[in-house]
């Protein structure tokens, strides 16, 4: 018998979720991604792209990761190749 989870029942938000708060972040996202790949940089922290909102005067989106700000390794691989 599996135990019940005993993990917080809820939807993690989307990039999407932050817009009426920022309306730029899916631009902002993509083009920090982009040049975090670039330096050699962790392209999926969401700490230090926090770090970068609040540096470029942007809203925090807070401490919860969006569900789809990890880029997936296939996305990366075809960036790479292009």
């Amino acid at each position: 018998m599996v135990a019940p989870s005993t993990a917080k029942e809820h939807a993690l938000a989307r990039i999407s979720d932050h817009e009426e708060s920022n309306a730029n972040i899916r631009s902002q996202h993509q083009e920090w991604q982009q040049q975090r790949r670039a330096n050699g940089e962790d392209a999926n922290d969401w700490n230090a792209f926090r770090e970068h909102l609040k540096a470029i005067g942007a809203p925090d989106p807070g401490e919860e990761e969006a569900e789809d700000f990890r880029m997936e390794e296939n996305t990366m691989q075809e960036s790479k190749s292009a």
